[in-house]
């Protein structure tokens, strides 16, 4: 654990790094502590411990006036309220704590948690103290809370008629729950709901074995899975300046195969997207160079040689699939450094048109997000920029609003984006990878964002500036959305989401810490994550810098993997994306951004048992649809109203 690898030493160094620094210093200072030490989650402490010896939990809003903080009670979790309410007396508190709990305190009111634990002490009892005597559980038998306040703990004590003395800002619990105080709410419904509730202390989950399957020549720009047959097993697709490539596991030989070839592929990559562009039921590939796009038809015998090419006027920097107008047919937007196009199939032609009006221009444009971002079942699109972005609301029949200015900073020099739903609130979140450091975008819902890697547990100081690529992944089969992050200069990492957005580092997974790969040291030009062998588990697949292509798959043979896999057919009319969302009890499993072909929402269970879906194509009702899942991984195929699914 963090602190009990040097006692009450580090720990107070810690807290008067807290005090004294900014933010940004903050957590380069508590990374190159933590390097030092074994790991900060306590294995034998989570929410669940602390929610389950407190006899009172209570919600706050902590306000600041004059000197003074002035509480008010909104919410008894857990027990009841004082009837005089509570007050937080700093009389006797040093001043460098009581200056940490203020800074904590905003303009307007801050939410807070009080937990409060009735008799001994409120922490890991079962940790074994060092001999340093100031180095007890972080709250002693004397004390009788917590309150968690902007991401950080105080220990409190007292209580009589409400009030309660500040002791001191306590990095120990940092082990407990490392994220924000909201994202500790959330977990705290949660655990009080379900009484098998969880919350992860390790990733669970190891590889079974990794392979080289191919060595590339030229650059790889984007490594994806794609379903070229719609019968869901995944292929491996590289678009590659130097020749795109396909590689598919082949069951019967137990090993992965180049297909690029038998499928007829000539295509030549820096960007592309995947599609039913010519309607007849099958995914397209759209590969662009910058300046033009060029469409490779899957036919039944192999793509068309054939291409249709489609010039683009002005520097391309990116390429998305999307329904656009009536029916939902496939077309792309192409992103360029003047702003998006939307180019739409009209018979043979395409019809190119710009997305919108939006608002004034913030710098450096990047390629564009698609998706349902404000959960209205219409596609939306997410313009980013440099130091503001454009969200542009999909209106539902394949149109789009004015660009409404957003939060969203995607800074000077970004190197890639995914999204993914970490705090599994039904909305989309956005992950930024880029050479100075990466980005959470937390969607706060009506088209407001907020950055927070640095209240989002271990992958705020862990991972490494210097990111190239992010991905969204369930690598453990758990029903929480994962990250992995590539870089150009060091080996992968992979960070297990332990709920409501505060991650930890996967060691039983992580490359240099159990000696694979070396050559993934030198940096990854690509990579992605899906269930290449058909085993129900995701694997993950590298691209390395001298272009030799990794695959590691992931151990199966402990136990069953549950799942279910909701896909959109390859069909034009059902292009999508589609936000599909999963419930499992009181668990909410988030939301996925489904194409057709290219993604899947991927709801890992730990356990049998009944998962929710939920989803809604634009311009039609929502849709509900309850799985089983027992013994395997179930697909299923997401369809509009009024169709059957399979």
């Amino acid at each position: 654990m963090f602190f009990d690898c040097r006692g009450a030493a580090v720990r107070r160094h810690m807290e008067s790094i807290v005090m004294k620094y900014s933010e940004q210093a903050v957590r380069w200072a508590v990374a190159a502590t933590v390097l030092a030490c074994a790991g900060l989650i306590n294995p034998r402490y989570t929410p669940v411990h602390v929610v389950a010896q407190s006899q009172t939990i209570l919600r706050l809003e902590i306000r600041r006036q004059d000197d003074a903080l002035r509480v008010r009670v909104d919410e008894a979790l857990k027990g009841a309220a004082p009837a005089g309410g509570i007050r937080l007396d700093l009389s006797e508190t040093e001043a460098q704590h009581a200056q940490a709990l203020r800074k904590c305190v905003g303009e307007g009111g801050t939410l807070a948690l009080l937990f409060i634990r009735a008799g001994a002490a409120h922490a890991a009892d079962e940790d074994k103290p060092d001999d340093d005597a100031d180095d007890q559980p972080a709250v002693q038998p004397r004390g009788r809370g917590a309150l968690h306040i902007a991401g950080q703990w105080f220990v409190v004590s007292g209580g009589s008629g409400g009030v309660w003395e500040v002791d001191r800002l306590d990095t120990k619990l940092q082990e407990t729950w490392a994220g924000g105080t909201d994202m500790l709410l959330g977990a705290v419904r949660y655990i009080l709901a379900d009484r098998t509730a969880a919350v992860p202390v390790v990733v669970g989950a190891s590889w079974e074995s990794h392979r080289k399957i191919a060595t590339v020549a030229g650059r790889v720009y984007d490594a994806r899975a794609v379903d070229l047959d719609d019968d869901g097993r995944w292929t491996l697709y590289l678009a590659c300046d130097g020749g795109d490539k396909l590689l598919r596991w082949d069951a019967a030989r137990s090993e992965f195969v180049d297909i690029t070839q038998q499928r007829k592929l000539e295509a030549r990559s820096k960007m592309a997207a995947w599609g039913d562009f010519d309607n007849d039921g099958r995914i397209d590939l759209a590969s662009g160079d910058g300046r033009s796009i060029r469409f490779f038809f899957n036919r039944a015998d192999g793509f068309s040689s054939g291409a249709q090419t489609l010039p683009i006027d002005a520097e391309c920097i990116g390429l998305a699939s999307m329904a656009v107008g009536a029916g939902g047919r496939a077309g792309v937007l192409a992103s360029t450094a003047a702003g998006a196009l939307m180019l739409v199939p009209d018979a043979d032609k395409w019809a190119k048109t710009p997305l919108g009006d939006g608002g004034r221009p913030k710098g450096r444009a990047y390629a564009c997000l698609v998706a349902d971002f404000n959960g209205d079942g219409a596609i939306d699109v997410l313009q980013p920029m440099e130091s503001g972005s454009l969200l542009y609301p999909g209106d539902g029949a394949g149109g789009f609003g004015r660009g409404v200015e957003c939060d969203v900073q995607f800074g000077a020099r970004a190197s890639g984006a995914c999204i993914g739903d970490y705090d599994a609130d039904g909305l989309f979140d956005i992950f930024v990878a880029g050479p100075e450091r990466c980005m959470i975008w937390h969607n706060r819902g009506g088209g407001r964002f907020e950055e927070t890697l640095h209240l989002s547990g271990e992958i705020g100081y862990i991972a490494r500036p210097n990111a190239r690529s992010g991905i969204t992944c369930d690598i453990n089969s758990d029903g929480r959305q994962d990250i992995l992050i590539t870089y150009a200069d060091a080996p992968p990492q992979m960070f297990f989401n332990r709920g409501f957005r505060s991650f930890g580092h996967a060691h039983s997974i992580d490359l240099a810490e159990n000696e694979l790969l070396a050559e993934a040291k030198s940096g990854q030009q690509a990579a992605a994550v899906a269930d290449f062998n058909g085993d129900g588990a995701q694997d993950m697949a590298l691209v390395l810098e001298n272009g030799e292509v990794w695959v590691f798959l992931r151990r199966t043979e402990d136990a069953p993997v549950l799942a279910v896999r909701a896909v959109l057919p390859a069909a034009a009319r059902r292009s999508g994306p589609v936000r599909v969302t999963g419930v499992r009890g009181h668990q909410s499993l988030g939301a996925w951004n489904v194409f057709p072909g290219v993604s899947e929402a991927y709801f890992g269970a730990s356990a049998a048992g009944t998962i929710r879906l939920s989803w809604q194509f634009p311009g039609t009702r929502p849709q509900q649809q309850e799985m089983a899942v027992n013994d395997r991984v179930v697909r299923f195929l997401i369809t509009p109203p009024n169709e059957s699914s399979k």
